[in-house]
């Protein structure tokens, strides 16, 4: 919180926002630090009140499966009396969104892995043309030759990693696939 926001706050409100954003009991304790800047003691017992009535908010079902789902940490906040379902919900949209994590980190392996395999093509291509040079020393051919060898070792590797590569991603959106069947 800014000082501004410290020296006008409604602390039931800034508890209630809180709340129904599954924030901890520690969210206090960052207003408290915050708003010592401006000499302004929040008002512990306006902000619990508003964060109990945001947990309330905050502990139903749908919005905890839609707080999993966007990746949202839960805190342990809820009430015992809804936590069991709040929590259902929640881990059931965590794993589609660790699911959905799991494709999205594969391509962008797979896209990495795209561009070294270029880079090394190129670079390969770019030897080989030097050979092409009749200017060049033995020893400078021997070494533009050894250079080649290595990046052809090199892009046999990334192929091979590639291969790999794209087998994990076929799997992983299989697995999003199936989970979002599921669902339906």
């Amino acid at each position: 919180m800014s000082v501004e926001e410290c020296l006008v706050a409604d602390w039931e409100t800034v508890g209630l926002e809180d709340g129904t954003r599954g924030r901890g009991a520690g969210g206090i304790a960052r207003h408290r630090e915050a708003c010592a800047k401006a000499g302004v003691t929040p008002d512990l017992a306006s902000y619990e009140k508003g964060r109990s009535a945001g947990l309330v908010e905050f502990c139903r079902p749908g919005n905890g499966y839609e707080f999993g789902r966007k990746g949202g940490n839960y805190e342990g906040v809820c009430p015992s009396d809804t936590e069991s379902e709040f929590l259902t919900a929640y881990n059931e949209g965590r794993e589609y969104y660790e699911l959905e994590q799991a494709v999205s980190d594969a391509e962008s392996a797979v896209t990495s892995g795209e561009y070294s395999l270029r880079a090394a093509r190129r670079d390969l291509d770019r030897g080989e043309r030097r050979l092409d040079d009749d200017s060049l020393t033995a020893d400078q051919r021997s070494k533009i030759e050894k250079k080649n060898r290595d990046l052809a070792t090199r892009i046999g590797r990334l192929e091979a990693e590639q291969s790999q590569l794209l087998i994990e991603l076929g799997e992983r959106r299989e697995q999003l696939r199936a989970y979002e069947s599921d669902l339906d």
